[in-house]
């Protein structure tokens, strides 16, 4: 706990700001489309390790954006034929060989700059 104060207002509720020395972090990911939406994939951080492009491709690209691609232009859920991909700027996003995976699946041309 730290406290952050002025002269006389020592231990005022509102200059107290509490510290946990214990944080975790859930990563999630998931995507929507109109009415359509693939499961929150959940990233399993113990099994999986960090993210990095390799592990981004073989869990989250290949497994389940891809495949969600494809059924959504099969069932013709889009209306232009467009799907637009967003991404932060992860470096697991703009790596080299995430761009090329996305190339190699057909979806590169589909992710916003």
């Amino acid at each position: 706990m730290s406290i952050t104060q002025c002269p006389g207002q020592a231990y005022l509720e509102d200059c107290l700001v509490s510290h946990f020395a214990c944080r975790s972090t859930i990563l999630v990911w998931g995507v929507i489309y109109g009415n359509q939406k693939e499961p929150l994939v959940i990233w399993d951080t113990p099994t999986w390790g960090t993210i990095n492009s390799q592990t981004y491709i073989n869990r989250i690209l290949q497994p389940h954006l891809h495949p969600w691609w494809q059924f959504l232009h099969q069932v013709g859920s889009t209306n232009s034929g467009y799907i637009y991909l967003q991404h932060d700027n992860a470096s697991a996003h703009r790596s080299r060989a995430t761009t090329s995976a996305m190339q190699e699946l057909g979806i590169a041309t589909y992710v916003l700059p």
